[in-house]
C-alpha cells in the first residue's frame, strides 16, 4: 500500500537521489483503495519476454533448459516457411445481415467464438554476428483473418476512457500495422500524417471497418493509425538510408513492397535540411519521454484490463 500525500524521499536530502539503475527499475500499477481514501495497492507488471538467465553455472544452465517455454531447436532443420505465433480462441464475431456500412446493434447476429485457429507471421533470415543466418519473425501476415467469411466482422470492445481492449484489440493492432505499410492506400512520400489526405485516410479506415465492427470511435482509428505510419516509415528510414552509402545508392535501394516514386520523394526529403531539422526535433522529444512501453503486444489498456480481471479492483491512469 502506498500513499502520495505521505512521501519518505522528498529531495531534501542527499540520500534522496533519484538515480537508478534500469535493472533496479519494475512496471507496476496503482490501484485506488476502496475503503481507505488516499491509499493505494500496488500492482506489479511483468513484461512480455522478460526471462530469468542465471547466474551462468552448469547447474543453473541445466536448470532453465528444463523450464524454457520452448524446446531447443537445431538452426540447420528445415524449418516452415510460416511460424505460428500465437492463437487467437474465444474471439467475439458478429455477422453483417445486411449491406448497410452502418449496421445497427440490432442488425448485428452474434456468432461466438471464431474458428479461427492462429495468427501466422512472415519468416524471415536475419545474419548475426558471427557470421551465421537464423530465422525469425518477419511482418505480420494475419492470413486467418483474410479466411474469414465476407459477412462475418470481429468486434472490438472498449473501455470507459474509449480504448480498444481484449484479444480483438490486440488483432486489431496488428491488422492497422498492415494497412500502414499498405503503400497504395497510404504513400510514405507525405512529410507527416497531417499531410496526407483525408481520402487516403477514409479509404484505410472503411478497409479496416469491412474485418472489424468497432466500439472505439474512428478517430481514434485514425491517430493509431497514423502511429503506425510513422513507426513505419522510421523503421525504413533507419534499414535503408541511414547506410553509409551515397545519396545516389540510397534512392536504388528501394524496401522491398515500396513504389520507387515514394521512396525517392522520401530519401530526397529526409536528406533535406527541412528532414534533417524535423529528425533533431523528433530526437529531443523522443528524450523526454517519460514513460516506455514495456508490455509486448500488449496496449496498457489490455494491461489495466487483465489487473483489474485479476484483482477485481479498478486501475486508474497515474
Amino acid at each position: 500500500m502506498v500513499n502520495f500525500s505521505r512521501l519518505i524521499h522528498t529531495g531534501e536530502h542527499l540520500i534522496n537521489e533519484p538515480y537508478v539503475f534500469s535493472s533496479q527499475v519494475k512496471q507496476v500499477f496503482y490501484s485506488k483503495d476502496p475503503i481507505d481514501e488516499g491509499w493505494y495497492v500496488v500492482l506489479r507488471n511483468t513484461p512480455r519476454d522478460l526471462f530469468y538467465m542465471g547466474n551462468g553455472s552448469k547447474d543453473d544452465i541445466v536448470e532453465r533448459l528444463e523450464t524454457l517455454p520452448f524446446p531447443e531447436q537445431d538452426l540447420d532443420e528445415n524449418i516452415p516457411r510460416k511460424m505460428p505465433r500465437r492463437r487467437l480462441r474465444d474471439l467475439s464475431i458478429v455477422q453483417n445481415t445486411t449491406n448497410s456500412e452502418e449496421v445497427s446493434t440490432e442488425q448485428q447476429t452474434i456468432v461466438g467464438s471464431s474458428s479461427v485457429p492462429e495468427t501466422l507471421d512472415e519468416s524471415v533470415e536475419f545474419q548475426t554476428e558471427n557470421g551465421r543466418t537464423r530465422r525469425g519473425r518477419g511482418r505480420t501476415l494475419l492470413t486467418d483473418l483474410y479466411n474469414l467469411n465476407s459477412a462475418e466482422r470481429v468486434k472490438v470492445t472498449r473501455n470507459s476512457h474509449g480504448q480498444p481492449v481484449g484479444q480483438e484489440a490486440r488483432l486489431l493492432a496488428g491488422y492497422l500495422g498492415i494497412i500502414a505499410r499498405n503503400a497504395n492506400m497510404l504513400p510514405i512520400n507525405y512529410e507527416s500524417w497531417h499531410n496526407m489526405p483525408d481520402s487516403n485516410k477514409n479509404q484505410a479506415l472503411s478497409n479496416i471497418k469491412e474485418r472489424f465492427t468497432l466500439e472505439v470511435f474512428d478517430a481514434y482509428i485514425k491517430k493509431a493509425l497514423g502511429k503506425k505510419w510513422r513507426d513505419h516509415k522510421s523503421i525504413l528510414k533507419k534499414e535503408y538510408f541511414k547506410k553509409p552509402i551515397s545519396l545516389e545508392e540510397k534512392l536504388q535501394n528501394v524496401p522491398r513492397g515500396m513504389l520507387r516514386y515514394q521512396w525517392e520523394d522520401a530519401v530526397r526529403f529526409w536528406n533535406s535540411k527541412k528532414g534533417e531539422d524535423r529528425e533533431r526535433v523528433g530526437t529531443s522529444s523522443r528524450q523526454k519521454q517519460k514513460f516506455t512501453h514495456m508490455a509486448g503486444s500488449r496496449s496498457f489498456a489490455c494491461v489495466a484490463q487483465a489487473a483489474e480481471a485479476s484483482s477485481g479492483q479498478k486501475v486508474g491512469r497515474l
